[in-house]
């Protein structure tokens, strides 16, 4: 089952490299990333993660399509019976489709964008998001690009549990609503040919219950360039929640990943 996982995933990107390679210079871009880490001996464990992400363009139009899954797995073993069990211990996925009107080249785009996402150890089950903003480059070369976004955001998630009373948003405590003020920042940098870093950071302040309803999510990463196609690429995510969805969580959940991307 394992190594079905690990030949499936790669068969991904061997296909979607197929697919797209003879198009890329109409405007095409795809770029996966495939990680999978394996324990063993005194302890088993496993954790698989996918990143894709292909963007068209034309003229002064930009369509993304991206998506992840990361999943971690071990084996749990109760002590009053003895008995072993494989269990889920993190699991969080996402798609999202976005579309960017380019007003100013290299300087100022306006963007609408929704996406559809779960974290059940977070306490969300699924839920749903759709942004509208603009999108402004302070710097915008082949070494340096660094933007901002600020915009709307509006969510709604379906909850593994009910929180009552100690829910946020709006409408049921379930099913809630949420209104966000976005703001994002990322800053990529191209150290050498074989060595870039980047940092993105998201905040979420909400607009109907700010003292109760903030979010931060962020992300260190470093990149490594092996070939003209592949690259090695460690990142540190973050995802912050001032309220949890439900008693009991963290407020911070992260995912430290190694994954080796293929762009073209």
């Amino acid at each position: 089952m394992k190594l079905l996982k690990i030949s499936l995933l790669a068969m991904l990107i061997l296909v979607s490299s197929y697919a797209y390679s003879e198009e890329s210079e109409n405007g095409l871009k795809h770029e996966s990333q495939l990680g999978y880490v394996l324990n063993g001996g005194n302890s088993e464990s496993e954790t698989t993660s996918f990143k894709q992400q292909t963007e068209y363009s034309w003229t002064e139009d930009v369509l993304k399509l991206s998506g992840h899954y990361v999943q971690s797995s071990g084996v749990v073993t109760d002590t009053s019976t003895g008995t072993s069990r494989n269990e889920i211990t993190s699991e969080n996925w996402e798609a999202r489709l976005r579309y960017e009107r380019v007003l100013t080249p290299k300087k100022f785009n306006v963007f609408t964008t929704y996406g559809w996402y779960g974290d059940r150890f977070q306490g969300v089950k699924e839920g749903y998001s759709t942004d509208l903003g603009g999108k402004y480059f302070l710097e915008n070369s082949k070494v340096i690009k660094h933007f901002f976004e600020l915009g709307y955001q509006y969510r709604k998630e379906l909850l593994q549990v009910n929180p009552t009373p100690a829910c946020v948003g709006v409408g049921s405590c379930g099913h809630p609503e949420f209104h966000y003020l976005r703001l994002y920042t990322q800053l990529d940098y191209v150290y050498s040919k074989n060595l870039s870093l980047g940092l993105w950071v998201e905040y979420l302040p909400s607009i109907t219950d700010f003292s109760d309803d903030q979010r931060i999510n962020y992300s260190p990463y470093l990149t490594s360039v092996l070939t003209d196609m592949f690259s090695l690429k460690v990142s540190y995510e973050g995802r912050y929640r001032y309220k949890t969805a439900a008693p009991g969580l963290k407020n911070t959940d992260y995912t430290f990943t190694t994954a080796l991307v293929a762009k073209f």
